[in-house]
């Protein structure tokens, strides 16, 4: 390496650990700031995001991971950890749960005609299958069926064509 190589490169080490020390650089970055809800109303995520409501926020139980409204906006369904809650989404109440086995990461959708909704469900090794509800005209559950998948392919979005013949 040449000594011009080397004095550049002792140069850029000296002003890392300058900046590095300068609080004001990274102002931004500190915070004493709780994980949590904040005075202004948004969010602290552990992951260092803001997230800021938009209407008013609904607690749900589980570890909601992906939704989908119907249609008309009339129905909203929330895949859980080990269910789908259908929701109402102007209020927020629950309507009704369809039990499932474990849900896969994403994946839940109104099939056209917003009275089946799929879903994906994915075990560590599988097998792994994609949840049917069929749904009553109110939105309760009446039955539900399972397309196995096999292996173990991790379902992990769910689509329509337009028709809802084809998922």
């Amino acid at each position: 390496m040449t000594t011009r190589k080397t004095l550049l490169i002792l140069a850029a080490v000296a002003a890392a650990a300058v900046v590095a020390r300068e609080s004001a650089v990274f102002s931004l970055l500190q915070s004493d700031a709780a994980i949590g809800q904040q005075a202004a109303g948004y969010y602290l995520l552990p992951t260092n995001q803001l997230l800021r409501p938009w209407g008013e926020p609904a607690l749900l139980a589980g570890r909601p991971v992906d939704l989908a409204f119907d249609s008309t906006k009339r129905l909203l369904a929330v895949l859980n950890w080990r269910g789908i809650l259908i929701m109402d989404p102007k209020t927020g109440a629950q309507l009704a749960e369809i039990k499932s086995r474990s849900t896969s990461y994403a994946g839940v959708a109104f099939r056209p005609g917003d009275r089946e909704i799929w879903a994906g469900e994915a075990a560590r090794n599988g097998p792994d299958n994609i949840l049917i509800a069929e749904l009553s005209e109110l939105g309760t559950p009446v039955k539900t069926e399972r397309i196995d998948l096999p292996g173990h392919p991790v379902p992990a979005g769910i689509a329509f064509s337009k028709d809802g013949a084809t998922a």
